[in-house]
């Protein structure tokens, strides 16, 4: 399936996870379809790794830390 299929422009996605893993992929197929994504992890330096992977499409992820377990 090709991204041009999937896209999700125009929409606010959330991530729980961001930092690594298949939450860290969902991020940044959500990126590259458009979304604007609100990433979350427990980890700043997972984040960081997260948004240097995003490149330029970063000006649409946005990253909190944040233990959702916590809450």
């Amino acid at each position: 399936m090709s991204l041009e299929q999937f896209s999700l422009a125009n929409r606010h996605v959330l991530v729980t996870g961001a930092g690594r893993g298949i939450g860290q992929a969902m991020a940044l197929a959500a990126v590259k379809a458009g979304a604007r994504v609100s990433a979350v992890s427990r980890t700043e330096s997972q984040l960081e790794q997260t948004r240097q992977l995003a490149g330029l499409d970063g000006q649409r992820l946005h990253t909190y830390t944040w233990d959702v377990a916590q809450t």
